[in-house]
């Protein structure tokens, strides 16, 4: 449902609902997101990642109807951002998200601008910031008990923990790649940013993906599933480039009638792609030896 309100700011209605499609099998079925579904420690994520995206959905629908949230409302987004925040602390980036895409799609004309721009396309991500300080200050920096004081949450803020953490995760995202193929998803998004007229699209899902993953991008690597909050900007970004990609593709008359045709094909590649995936995981799962190389 975020998703699709999300992308239809491309400008396109069809490549707003082929970018919903395979942004959510992007996400869905994805074996290293197993333990979501086995294991109940996780619940918590699952919490989180429903409370952070239903605030910010009801968020995006306020907005894509050209208004500004009423303070009713800006109450309800408030006690969603602390139900997401009871559930998990990556709920922290929330307010930062709203900044974020209100930046990006409605600016202050002008830098005198911003006291009027804050009150007002900034005042949910304002008042979110406070919430979020003090939830901080008691949770995450209280002494001798917060987060911050235990051995496996101190942060290391290092660009080198950064990138690790961000080097496995891909990794993982991608089922375990060379080295090579990352760096050319990487140039490839690079590329994708800087042109097209889906640009905003991805700049947003990328930062929604790299702020979102922000509170344990500093502490010792965790595997995939604690960045779950995040990856629905990496699929956002994976949805928006495959539909840019076959819209582009398929935009010659001749191959029109392979058009209602392109989607259901990726999307069944995906999910027999994921279907491999998770057979192998299972048999490494039943049987460990039969993994090894």
């Amino acid at each position: 449902m975020l998703v699709l309100r999300f992308s239809r700011t491309a400008r396109r209605r069809t490549l707003a609902y082929t970018v919903a499609l395979l942004a959510s099998l992007a996400i869905c079925y994805h074996p290293a997101l197993a333990l979501l579904y086995r294991n109940t420690g996780y619940c918590y994520d699952v919490f989180c990642f429903f409370f952070y995206y239903s605030a910010l959905a009801y968020y995006l629908r306020i907005r894509n109807r050209g208004r500004l949230p009423t303070w009713k409302q800006t109450a309800s987004l408030l006690t969603l951002l602390v139900l997401a925040l009871d559930s998990k602390e990556m709920a922290v980036t929330l307010p930062v998200i709203l900044a974020i895409y209100e930046l990006l799609f409605w600016p202050p004309a002008r830098a005198r601008e911003l006291p009027r721009w804050l009150s007002r396309e900034g005042r949910t991500a304002v008042l979110g910031s406070l919430v979020v300080a003090a939830f901080v200050i008691g949770r995450v920096y209280a002494t001798p008990y917060g987060l911050a004081h235990q051995g496996a949450y101190h942060p290391d803020f290092t660009v080198q923990t950064w990138a690790a953490n961000w080097w496995f995760w891909l990794a993982a995202m991608l089922d375990e790649p060379s080295t090579g193929e990352i760096l050319v998803v990487l140039l490839t998004l690079v590329v994708a940013v800087l042109a097209g007229p889906w640009r905003k699209v991805l700049v947003f899902g990328l930062l929604l993906a790299i702020v979102g993953a922000l509170p344990v991008s500093f502490i010792p690597t965790r595997d995939l599933s604690s960045i779950y909050v995040a990856l629905l900007g990496l699929a956002v970004v994976a949805g928006t480039l495959a539909s840019a990609a076959a819209s582009i593709v398929l935009r010659g008359e001749r191959l029109a009638a392979v058009r209602p045709w392109l989607v259901p094909a990726i999307c069944m590649t995906i999910l027999f792609a994921r279907y491999n995936s998770v057979s192998r995981l299972e048999r490494s799962w039943q049987d460990p030896e039969s993994m090894q190389i």
